[in-house]
């Protein structure tokens, strides 16, 4: 632009303010450009101090739902300590202390677990870390052989909760030669 383009460009900036009323002032230029309007700064507001506060909370509760999921997984896959009356052969003291005097089955300890019952049950469970006993019966001899009834609870196939209520038969030697479920009279 020269110098004539110019002056023709503020004349009529003169004139087209003449035309609206507005006086040139001496302190400022005929024609500014005006600034684009800034948005006002935010202030600190109850409502923003809320949606931090929401956001720690929905924080927090996320948390705590992620330790309780962890939690209930540990707990289904760790498995139940075994009660005394559930205790393995060999960490028994299974031989009489007179085998004359004293039969080869009988119920021992508080609970009248009879030790090979027990393992045979075990041996013979789906699931056998889930055997519970509920109520051993006084061991019965009758010409030699020997039965004791025996109430536990245990998983089945499908991992349900099952109570048992069973009568074992076993011979001269102690070992279970069979065993007849009862139907639940006591």
């Amino acid at each position: 632009m020269n110098n004539n383009e110019t002056e023709q460009i503020r004349e009529n900036l003169r004139l087209i303010m003449a035309e609206k009323g507005i006086k040139p002032s001496l302190n400022r230029p005929v024609y500014t450009i005006p600034k684009p309007k800034q948005p006002p700064k935010k202030k600190q507001t109850e409502q923003t101090g809320l949606t931090v506060r929401k956001a720690v909370l929905v924080t927090i509760m996320v948390i705590l739902s992620v330790v309780a999921l962890i939690k209930v997984t540990v707990d289904r896959n760790k498995k139940p300590q075994p009660t005394p009356s559930i205790q393995s052969s060999s960490s028994l003291n299974h031989a009489p202390a007179d085998p004359v005097a004293s039969p080869v089955v009988r119920n021992e300890g508080p609970a009248g677990t009879v030790w090979q019952v027990t393992e045979y049950v075990l041996a013979h469970l789906k699931d056998p870390d889930s055997f519970r006993t509920i109520k051993w019966g006084n061991v019965v001899e009758t010409s030699g052989k020997f039965a004791v009834r025996l109430n536990y609870r245990a998983k089945n196939s499908f991992g349900g909760l099952v109570v048992s209520d069973e009568v074992f038969f076993l011979d001269e030697q102690g070992h279970v030669v069979g065993s007849m479920t009862t139907l639940g009279t006591q």
